[in-house]
């Protein structure tokens, strides 16, 4: 056997064990974090985050796990602490106030509406490398067209199949995908 067929098979055997977990409830909930940012002044500018859309199987608190082009399972014993869709537009409104924006939860009391389409966000263990995969298209809803559209997909190797280490991975290219996104908003205003 070959060293990268044995890494590869290492690989199968370690997310096998990860999904073959028992039956009960997660034994971890993971969170994500706003990026850090530096201290904005106050914009004049309110932009509130509307709900996500989302792929069906991301509509819900479980951490997903690509196994194949074709195929996902749950990440054992973890799952997101509220629906990933909520996580996505409560951190994306923390980034918008971090970055200076009013970001009110009254939609109608904002000047301006962001969409988010979440289309990936898990652990992709069927290729070579295990990545964290992230795809999120960021529009204005219902808008004028001073805010922007955007694809964003990141993917960033994660070091074990842990639970910990995946959430961490996933919270990092979720980081990156936000912080690019408000910078963007943020170059426009």
């Amino acid at each position: 056997m070959t060293p990268a067929r044995a890494i590869l098979l290492a690989w199968a055997i370690a997310v096998a064990a990860l999904l073959s977990g028992c039956s009960g409830a997660p034994s971890q909930a993971f969170d994500l974090a706003a990026p850090p940012t530096k201290s904005a002044a106050a914009r004049r500018t309110s932009i509130a985050v509307a709900e996500p859309s989302a792929a069906p199987n991301l509509d819900s608190r479980r951490i997903l796990v690509r196994t194949s082009p074709t195929e996902v399972a749950v990440l054992a014993d973890a799952e997101w602490a509220d629906q990933l869709p909520d996580l996505v537009k409560a951190r994306f409104a923390d980034s918008l106030r971090n970055a200076g924006f009013a970001s009110p939860e009254d939609q109608t009391a904002a000047r301006y509406r962001l969409g988010i389409d979440i289309r990936h966000f898990e652990l992709d263990a069927y290729d070579p490398g295990v990545t964290a995969e992230l795809l999120v298209n960021v529009s204005p809803v219902d808008s004028p067209t001073r805010l922007f559209s955007a694809s964003y997909r990141v993917s960033l190797p994660v070091a074990s199949t842990s639970p910990s280490t995946v959430a961490a991975a996933l919270n990092a290219a979720f980081a990156d995908i936000a912080a690019k996104a408000v910078a963007a908003i943020a170059n426009r205003f």
